[in-house]
């Protein structure tokens, strides 16, 4: 009986492989770009005699040429990457992808027994093995830039969860899965933008659509409510409205664009086609100014979704000046930072009186575990004060801010580590649910988890409590809850 192939993450990387052309450290760059082109390799092994001195790329080819490297005299030996990271030819597809994150290269050089000393027997690419996958990011990006609708766009966001699948079954890092939903999350809302600008004109002023939320953090990976807005240029006050109404005009139909695949809208009405939503800068700074200049528990609920916003396409500049004016204000505001670190503290708890995973009492979910409320948004909340306090206003991503954080406090830097690897684990977790019960994943049965994952989420979530005391010393909220 005919065995079935083994799945796509197992699969050698040998199969997709191309044969290894070589050439010695002196030959020079257009001799070299001549030989890639002939043989269609994207890489070049440099050899003397039979020891392995380096890789040329591509990618490294037009560095040398925007540098101004002459092809004729300069040898591969000056732009070449050495030394080299060889791999086993035995190697999955799944395990090639985490070494190429994980080593920042593009390019694995295959041995028969990963050693540098053995023969080299292959050279693979990342566009190699992008394009042996179903769900190929670059394939769907593609498809996603040359949708002639909306509607055509509901392929590639199908294409786009099962990739998510995909790299879940692979146990890739979550990081990388997070990041290539973002870039083509991203794509998705640029191209439904151009489409609604060829029905929905606006004038010449320049706009920016701006994400906020899990997606402005570059954390959504399953389909939930939109948080988006949009920001356009100062224009005279006697055209002020005429022209947030065009710019609505465009944003509803992106929001009802995005609806149609799936993103539902915001309950509070937290979507660029919301004129409250849809403003100049000025209009914007303002909110911020009142909302960290007269904290109350509505303004600190709106940051909560504000503070992360981030440019998706449009003038770039706009976003910027909105974000220059929070990094100004930001460190020095103690009473706003005392205010967030209250909302942080004051979420469900994790634990009931015994220790148990505490369960919804009441309402249509009663009896399960609220793994968004408490779990990972006291997690993200907390994530976001810390490095807000800090001035760093650049980093987003929660993973990412925790690392930053044990960079910049040593002291706690094993607690750091603990709550970056506490949020990977929860979010991964909601996000396989969220794909197997085709919802948000957000709510848990515990009683039907595998004991080994409950004892697992039951550990990660220790950590909120020593979390929650660096936020009440660091901002001295002892009094304030």
């Amino acid at each position: 009986m005919k065995q079935p192939p083994p799945p796509w993450h197992e699969m050698p990387l040998r199969v997709h492989s191309r044969p290894a052309e070589s050439s010695p450290p002196d030959t020079v760059l257009a001799r070299a770009a001549a030989l890639m082109q002939l043989t269609g390799s994207t890489a070049l092994i440099i050899r003397e005699g039979k020891k392995l001195k380096g890789i040329l790329t591509d990618k490294d080819l037009r560095r040398a040429t925007a540098a101004g490297a002459h092809p004729e005299t300069t040898p591969v030996s000056r732009w070449m990457s050495a030394p080299v990271r060889t791999f086993p030819e035995d190697i999955g597809m799944g395990a090639a992808q985490i070494a190429m994150l994980q080593h920042r290269i593009n390019h694995l050089v295959l041995t028969p027994d990963g050693a540098p000393d053995s023969p080299v027997t292959g050279v693979v690419s990342q566009r190699d093995i992008l394009i042996t996958q179903s769900h190929s990011p670059a394939l769907l990006l593609r498809e996603i830039r040359q949708a002639g609708s909306a509607e055509a766009l509901r392929k590639p966001v199908t294409s786009l969860q099962q990739l998510t699948g995909e790299y879940l079954n692979q146990a890739l890092p979550l990081p990388y899965a997070m990041e290539i939903a973002t870039a083509l999350k991203d794509a998705v809302i640029t191209r439904l933008v151009e489409l609604a600008q060829e029905t929905c004109p606006v004038p010449e002023v320049p706009f920016a659509w701006m994400a906020l939320g899990s997606l402005g953090r570059g954390e959504q990976l399953l389909p939930t409510d939109q948080d988006n807005a949009l920001v356009f240029g100062k224009v005279p006050e006697s055209d002020l409205e005429t022209t947030r109404s065009a710019f609505l005009a465009l944003a509803r139909q992106v929001n009802q664009g995005l609806e149609s695949l799936g993103y539902a809208p915001c309950p509070a009405g937290m979507m660029a086609g919301n004129p409250r939503w849809c403003c100049t800068p000025k209009e914007w700074e303002g909110y911020f100014d009142q909302w960290i200049g007269q904290p109350d528990e509505d303004s600190i609920l709106l940051s909560s979704v504000f503070l992360d916003l981030r440019y998706v396409c449009g003038s770039r500049e706009l976003v910027s000046g909105i974000q220059e004016h929070l990094r100004g204000m930001l460190p020095e505001a103690s009473l706003f930072q005392a205010y967030l670190g209250v909302s942080a503290l004051q979420a469900p708890p994790a634990f009931g009186l015994w220790g148990q995973l505490k369960r919804e009492g009441r309402g249509p979910h009663q009896g399960r575990f609220d793994l968004k409320a408490r779990g990972l948004m006291p997690l993200v909340d907390a994530a976001r004060l810390l490095t807000l306090s800090r001035g760093q206003f650049e980093l987003k991503n929660t993973a990412a801010r925790y690392r930053y954080l044990a960079h910049e406090e040593p002291q706690n830097a094993d607690l750091y580590a603990r709550c970056r690897e506490a949020f990977l684990f929860l979010h991964g977790l909601r996000t396989r649910t969220g794909l197997q019960k085709a919802n948000s994943g957000r709510y848990l049965r515990p009683a039907l988890m595998p004991q080994k994952e409950r004892k697992k989420l039951t550990r990660h979530l220790r950590v909120l409590k020593p979390l929650g005391q660096v936020l009440e010393q660091r901002f001295r909220l002892s009094g304030m809850r």
